[in-house]
């Protein structure tokens, strides 16, 4: 149940874009859509075709076709509506449906492409979250354009201010037989003097700090409307307080995290998801891992690079580059480069390069244990027993959260450190840290119930800073020179582990 290739053809079998999910040449795919126009039938309505090896699933665009390869026995229901995603995310990129546009908006379709479908199987993903992953929204952008927006605004009031205030002295002057030049020299004095004026009084504030909660009189009877124009002007101020320091406040710190971070020459970051199902003697059923490296090049001298890797030559681990890196020699020699030696890699744009999966249903060495026991008691009551073991001293593991359900209301006794979660009905063991200090730990309950099962599935979520699989970067070099360049690396990996 996989997706070979999605590409979009000519009617005569021309291929125009393809993106192969598995391990196809360029030169099979060519043959396979050549050899699809032949197949169709413009009398009959389906938009599916089987050959002896592989099955067509397609749909019109006008003068091409967007159609999915996939093996006889995928899901057709299934890739029917992905081929609708894949059909609405075209339709949302290209303008127009001509070999011109596609060719012109294909990185974007080929991201798009890779988004839907990871390894031949289609993400859980709908065309708005697609859309907003291509659109990339940056939250640092954002604070930004609302700074240079605001600073605008007030340029421009400030020069309207300026132009209102010229042309009330212009005309006073005027009444009082002043001439142009006697008016810019006033203007010029009354500025200057206002300058001296607010430093005076600035110097006489600092050597003074106690006169700023002094409130000041005002002397006389009647009206003062002096008064409540500052008292709006406060009002003003503290509306728009929250808002000028949340957009500062973000802005100093992406700052600062610019500053700590450009040390190097290229910033790694690894990601990696882990989704494992056990039973409940602790042997694995399923075992699923997604993983991410992502690079950013800080300087335009250095984006003419590679990247070596290392993953102890595992099998089990299939790889897929981005469009721009040269799939071939990762293959091979696992070296991240350029598709085109001639093109420099995005200078400050975090690129993801690299995307593995694996998945397997046999026993691996997880870095800690989780282990369940329960016993019986003569009063309708059980015992459970939950349990943590870390097995590799290198490992630590942040954030653990262990979740057993219970649909009882009665919970007769608890270990310390357990929390009851009254409105998800779960029972809940939070560690922050497990390390070599704390290898391992039990805690116990009691709970009316006449059966274990209501106790299941327990849920362990965790994060920690090392892979399952050792897939390392060991150096970055120029193309050109092979100087060795610097390079920060981080890793982030969240699991999950549930126990039936």
């Amino acid at each position: 149940m996989v997706i070979l290739a999605a590409s979009i053809c000519t009617r005569g079998g021309k291929a125009i874009l393809s993106r192969q999910f598995r391990d196809i040449s360029k030169a099979r795919i060519e043959g396979l859509l050549a050899a699809f126009p032949q197949l169709t039938n413009t009398e009959v309505q389906h938009t599916t075709i089987e050959t002896d090896y592989i099955r067509y699933i397609y749909q019109p665009l006008e003068e091409l076709y967007m159609i999915l390869i996939t093996n006889l026995h995928s899901n057709i229901l299934h890739d029917i509506n992905t081929l609708h995603l894949f059909t609405q995310t075209v339709v949302n990129i290209c303008r127009s449906y001509d070999e011109h546009e596609i060719l012109h908006n294909a990185f974007e379709l080929l991201s798009a492409f890779d988004e839907i479908t990871s390894f031949g199987y289609q993400e859980n993903l709908s065309f708005a979250q697609i859309k907003s992953f291509l659109e990339m929204d940056s939250h640092e952008e954002k604070i930004q354009e609302i700074i240079a927006k605001n600073k605008e605004l007030e340029a421009g009031e400030e020069r309207k201010r300026r132009v209102k205030q010229f042309e009330l002295q212009r005309k006073e002057s005027s009444k009082k037989g002043l001439n142009n030049f006697q008016l810019l020299s006033n203007n010029q004095y009354q500025l200057t003097s206002r300058s001296s004026y607010n430093t005076d009084s600035v110097r006489k504030v600092e050597d003074n700090p106690n006169q700023i909660n002094k409130p000041s009189t005002l002397k006389g009877k009647g009206m003062h409307l002096e008064k409540k124009h500052k008292q709006f002007n406060l009002y003003e101020t503290a509306k728009h307080k929250d808002l000028k320091e949340h957009i500062f406040t973000n802005v100093d710190m992406k700052n600062d995290l610019d500053n700590t971070m450009s040390t190097e020459d290229i910033q790694i970051k690894i990601y990696e998801d882990i989704y494992i199902t056990k039973t409940r003697d602790n042997i694995i059923q399923s075992l699923e891992i997604k993983g991410d490296l992502h690079l950013r090049v800080l300087q335009q001298s250095v984006a003419f690079f590679r990247l070596f890797l290392y993953d102890n030559e595992n099998k089990e681990i299939q790889y897929k580059t981005h469009p721009n890196v040269n799939k071939t020699l990762f293959l091979s020699d696992k070296i991240i480069a350029h598709r085109d030696s001639t093109k420099p890699f995005p200078v400050n744009n975090s690129l993801s390069v690299l995307k593995w999966r694996v998945k397997k249903n046999k026993e691996i060495n997880l870095p800690f244990n989780v282990n369940f026991r329960s016993s019986y008691s003569n009063n309708g009551y059980i015992n459970i027993y939950i349990e943590y073991e870390l097995v590799s001293d290198n490992c630590e593991l942040k954030n653990v959260l262990i979740s057993i359900p219970f649909q009882s209301s009665i919970i007769q006794e608890t270990s310390e450190g357990i929390t009851i979660n009254h409105k998800k009905k779960f029972l809940e063991w939070q560690i922050s840290e497990i390390s070599y200090l704390n290898k391992s730990d039990c805690k116990n309950f009691t709970i009316e119930s006449n059966s274990v099962e209501s106790c299941f599935p327990i849920s362990v979520n965790f994060n920690m800073k090392t892979l399952i699989f050792n897939i390392d970067v060991i150096k970055a070099e120029l193309v050109d020179t092979g100087k060795t360049l610097s390079f920060s690396k981080s890793i982030e990996v969240s699991g999950k582990i549930l126990i039936k």
